[in-house]
């Protein structure tokens, strides 16, 4: 007698495995791009912008405020005192008048322009003397200080 042929049965297949999840990004993990920063405004180098209010900067167009005042830089400008001399011919008001006047200084930063109430003041005074004279010079406070200034 033969023997019966063996039948081997054939392995089976295992089912797919779907792949492993990859585990979820982390901060640390995931690559930051850079945000990018917003445009900085080019001002003309005529223009200064007076910074410090909470009410927002003041954007001060040089060239007109001297034809205004006929070239007479004194009009705004104060020369340097004895107690707290100039140390350079053309400096920022901020650097000698603060946020709160440090002696040798009696006037801080906002009184050099103009007074708490914005009354009166080397700013105020002369827009008023302007309005006066029939010319259109700001004197609400919104009208010079304004948030978009920086």
């Amino acid at each position: 007698m033969t023997p019966a042929p063996v039948v081997v049965p054939e392995p089976k297949a295992e089912p797919a495995r779907p792949p492993e999840p990859k585990p979820a990004p982390t901060v640390e993990s995931t690559p930051q791009k850079p945000v990018p920063a917003a445009p900085k405004k080019v001002m003309p180098k005529d223009v200064a912008v007076l910074t410090g209010s909470l009410l927002g900067g003041v954007r001060l167009e040089h060239k007109q405020h001297v034809a205004r005042a006929g070239n007479k830089c004194e009009t705004c400008h104060h020369a340097s005192k004895p107690e707290k001399p100039a140390a350079a011919p053309q400096q920022a008001c901020s650097e000698c008048h603060t946020k709160a006047a440090v002696p040798p200084m009696k006037t801080k930063y906002q009184a050099a322009f103009h007074n708490p109430a914005a009354q009166s003041g080397t700013c105020i005074d002369c827009h008023k003397a302007e309005n006066a004279k029939g010319k259109k010079a700001p004197v609400k406070c919104t009208e010079c200080h304004k948030k978009d200034n920086t």
